[in-house]
């Protein structure tokens, strides 16, 4: 069945992200929700009644698209990823594996959101940025550039990643520790960061 269904609203912006206007599909057999007829979505993916999936975008495989998440542009979602909650996927970013990416969380550019990583809150990754394995960004946090947030690490809080730093442990939280990572590679704990940040302080750094 045709129907038409507008895109979130005539026009809305999501972290200076604008999209408007009338948008025709069709509903998901699997879950209920909206799919334009640009997009393409496998029948075994589920789309859930809230959720819509718009523009060139595909979803594949068993992946799940809940709450009032929407998937649009050219964006992929497959595997068994998880993308729900409030939460928008766009540009040519990635979500596969079984990563997550949930509540007001935004994943735009050419992100890839891999293995079993999280993104929520309203942390935005974006640019030509990685999260991946079992690492997370949460909170307010912002990664972007080519930046890369690997193993276990955790970045949350107001905390920017950017550049070609590399994350692979440890809790970054905020800008001034965050400051550390340009172009660097870190394995350490928080307290040792702290530490550090602690000596380039008094140093005047």
């Amino acid at each position: 069945m045709k129907v038409k269904q507008e895109a979130a609203a005539p026009e809305t912006v999501v972290k200076g992200i604008r999209f408007q206007g009338n948008v025709e599909g069709h509903y998901h057999p699997n879950g209920g929700g909206f799919v334009a007829n640009t997009a393409k979505v496998a029948e075994t993916a589920f789309v859930g009644k809230d959720a819509m999936v718009f523009g060139n975008a595909e979803v594949a495989g068993n992946a799940r698209i809940e709450g009032t998440a929407n998937v649009y542009d050219t964006a992929r979602v497959f595997g068994n990823a998880k993308v729900y909650g409030n939460a928008h996927v766009s540009g040519n970013a990635m979500v596969y594996d079984s990563a997550q990416v949930y509540d007001d969380a935004v994943v735009n550019g050419n992100a890839q959101i891999y293995s079993q990583a999280r993104i929520y809150g309203r942390a935005t990754v974006y640019d030509d940025a990685l999260v991946c394995e079992k690492a997370s960004v949460y909170g307010e946090a912002d990664v972007f550039g080519h930046a890369g947030i690997v193993g276990t690490a955790e970045v949350f809080g107001k905390a920017r990643i950017s550049g070609t730093a590399q994350v692979s442990e440890g809790y970054y939280f905020s800008h001034s520790i965050a400051s550390l990572l340009q172009a660097k590679t870190y394995e350490k704990t928080m307290y040792e960061l702290a530490e550090e940040l602690e000596k380039m302080n008094k140093e005047g750094k």
